[in-house]
């Protein structure tokens, strides 16, 4: 079975009122776990190709 195509993002937590400040993209998993375990308020998204990150954030396993 193929994988899913997306990407790794590294965001905050949640999605504030003005949007989120930055989306910095990684190449895989590991270096965006990497990223966001380096700031306690920043969180690492697989994002697939298509779908928005505010619906990937709002997902009820997101949190």
């Amino acid at each position: 079975m193929a994988e899913p195509t997306g990407v790794w993002v590294v965001t905050d937590h949640y999605w504030p009122a003005d949007g989120l400040s930055e989306v910095t993209p990684y190449p895989d998993e590991i270096e965006a776990m990497r990223a966001a375990n380096a700031d306690q308020f920043r969180r690492a998204w697989f994002v697939p190709f298509g779908k928005d990150i505010r619906d990937v954030m709002r997902e009820p396993n997101a949190q």
